[in-house]
């Protein structure tokens, strides 16, 4: 799926955003409909980097925290023109993760044009271990978004040479905006903390997951582990909003199997900035546990492969450093359910 830019950033006050609502014969996305959005243009003044700044990732972070606040405007102002399709059992898109989707694409097509893009809403790219790598949620929690629930995150993030180059997620609901690159940090939340000095690991067992409670293999390894640590378990239906709330000291530790790489990898870049947590990606048909962020040849010839099928990567777990033991129970439990 390729995308059009439309020429949709002015000098005006507003951001004019265009929906994409049909696909033309030459493959490229046109809408019917735009969405206006009242904007500063102090936030619209950033969208095209100086070409010497796009190797300043201070710069960088100020244009990208800029315009994911202009993604959460689209959200809450999108409501009103939501329409909703269905993409399989319990997984629904609407036009407002298309719009943000194609918003984000742009900026990095102008900006970054030789690098590549895994989006949940449109083409993924085919990468190699040298690529600047961007990984696009438009609207984690879309089930969320639909029935007017808090829980909703943006997530936007590229990986360079196999560590985080720059990350920022959103939080709408909560008018709140993440990043951190290299050593910068952006954060305008006063309840989510990055930096190791100031984030506080939940003291009590409580683990985040996103278990189908439909699927009777993970419901199995789920109640194992609930035994396992005799822990309590939060289930927001959505991964970015569960992983931040890590940084809130109200999770303790997280998994996901079967997870999807765009649901996760921009709020663990922000989780990684502390270094106080354990991040881990098995793969059981590659007999490999690697670091999600990894650019190894053979995990990158594996996400190529499944992002032609149905995306879906490994087993994601997230533990504080201090319980690496919880981390490898929490793999056999799951990997003994799956047989």
């Amino acid at each position: 799926m390729n995308w059009k830019r439309p020429g949709y950033l002015s000098d005006s006050a507003s951001t004019v955003v265009y929906l994409p609502q049909q696909k033309t014969a030459d493959g490229d996305i046109y809408s019917s409909e735009t969405i206006f959005v009242p904007t500063d243009p102090s936030l619209t003044k950033t969208y095209k980097l100086p070409p010497s700044s796009t190797n300043k990732q201070k710069d960088v972070l100020a244009s990208l925290v800029n315009l994911v606040k202009i993604a959460q405007k689209l959200i809450l102002i999108g409501k009103r023109k939501m329409k909703v399709n269905k993409k399989g059992p319990g997984d629904f898109v609407t036009n407002i993760d298309k719009g943000i989707e194609l918003l984000f694409r742009d900026w990095i097509y102008l900006n970054f044009p030789h690098s590549k893009i895994i989006g949940e809403e449109g083409q993924k790219s085919k990468i190699s271990e040298k690529d600047l790598v961007w990984y696009i949620d438009p609207i984690d929690g879309t089930t969320n978004y639909i029935e007017n629930k808090h829980e909703v995150t943006i997530h936007i993030c590229a990986i360079k040479n196999g560590v985080p180059w720059i990350s920022v997620v959103g939080i709408p609901n909560e008018n709140a905006t993440l990043g951190v690159s290299g050593q910068y940090i952006f954060s305008d939340s006063p309840s989510h903390m990055i930096s190791s000095d100031k984030l506080m690991i939940c003291p009590d067992n409580v683990v985040g997951t996103e278990f189908r409670e439909s699927s009777l293999v993970e419901k199995i390894s789920h109640d194992k582990i609930m035994d396992e640590f005799n822990c309590q378990h939060i289930k927001f239906n959505s991964i970015g909003f569960s992983i931040l709330e890590m940084m809130r000291g109200n999770i303790q530790f997280f998994y996901k199997n079967n997870v999807k790489l765009w649901d996760i990898m921009a709020p663990l870049c922000l989780l990684r900035e502390s270094g106080l947590f354990s991040i881990e990606l098995t793969i059981p048909e590659l007999d490999l546990t690697i670091c999600p962020f990894s650019n190894d040849a053979s995990f990158y010839k594996h996400l190529n492969d499944v992002h032609k099928k149905d995306c879906k990567v490994g087993l994601i777990i997230v533990t504080p450093k201090n319980m690496h033991n919880c981390s490898k129970k929490i793999k056999q439990i799951i990997l003994d359910s799956s047989i």
